[in-house]
């Protein structure tokens, strides 16, 4: 990603819900460092696109922007994360819960992104709600939909 900017940061969480590691990778700085919303914590973009790797082996995560507000070096971004359990999950896959094959999870997160030359070099996530929901009891494509509806004008992917 060439600059901290909206355009390029939608291309980014796209990149990233899709699983397009090469594209992910190509945002970050080399020692990236992640605080996710679990408390993990994640040093360096092997490492980090290694974790995601693994959560998307089990999880298909999707992201969608609900707010974002862009500086130089820092984005602020509160956005829904979207994770439905491809197959049953242990609890140290995703916030410290087990998962049931089809079970949905929406949490909301804000995250404080910082940049140096054009890359992320660290990212701090809280999570400030969460919903589960049963399998077969709604779909990512209904809660994306939603999210969207409540996003800023002009920051929905």
């Amino acid at each position: 990603m060439a600059a901290n900017n909206l355009a390029s940061f939608k291309i980014y969480l796209k990149a990233y819900s899709d699983a397009e590691y090469d594209k992910v990778g190509s945002c970050y700085h080399e020692d990236v460092s992640i605080l996710l919303p679990d408390k993990q914590f994640v040093s360096g973009r092997v490492n980090f696109l290694e974790h995601l790797r693994r959560t998307h082996a089990i999880f298909t995560e999707t992201l969608s922007i609900r707010t974002i507000i862009l500086q130089a070096e820092r984005s602020f971004v509160v956005m829904d994360a979207f994770f439905e359990a491809k197959k049953d999950a242990p609890p140290e896959a995703v916030g410290g819960k087990s998962f049931r094959k089809g079970e949905v999870a929406h949490f909301v997160v804000w995250a404080l992104y910082q940049w140096s030359e054009g890359k992320i070099k660290s990212i701090e996530c809280v999570m400030r709600d969460t919903t589960f929901f049963e399998p077969g009891s709604t779909s990512i494509t209904a809660l994306v939909e939603q999210s969207r509806r409540i996003a800023d004008e002009g920051v929905a992917l």
